[in-house]
């Protein structure tokens, strides 16, 4: 099995960056990509109190990931450390619905 890091970084209408990442096996990654490609759009991913990531079509959803390939013993460093993820990343699980 495959698995990756994925990085996000997106900027929050010119006033600060949002960073996070996490980390995904081969399925969950698929996974994601199947969903940015078929949810409704705009979609809105809230964080903070009442800031929002827009995105407007899949290129968008997309542009602020980096997905970098790791081996196992990374994965497991990283789950274990960090359960799944650090930082504001969106859900692109939760926003599918």
């Amino acid at each position: 099995m495959k698995y990756y890091l994925i990085q996000y970084k997106y900027d929050y209408a010119d006033e600060f960056d949002v960073y996070g990442f996490k980390v995904v096996n081969e399925k969950e990654l698929n996974d994601i990509n199947e969903i940015i490609d078929n949810i409704k759009y705009p979609k809105e991913f809230y964080f903070g109190t009442n800031e929002a990531l827009v995105f407007n079509n899949p290129k968008e959803a997309r542009e602020g990931m980096k997905i970098i390939e790791i081996i196992q013993s990374e994965y497991d460093v990283f789950k274990k450390f960090f359960r799944c993820g650090f930082g504001q990343y969106p859900d692109f699980v939760s926003l599918e619905n």
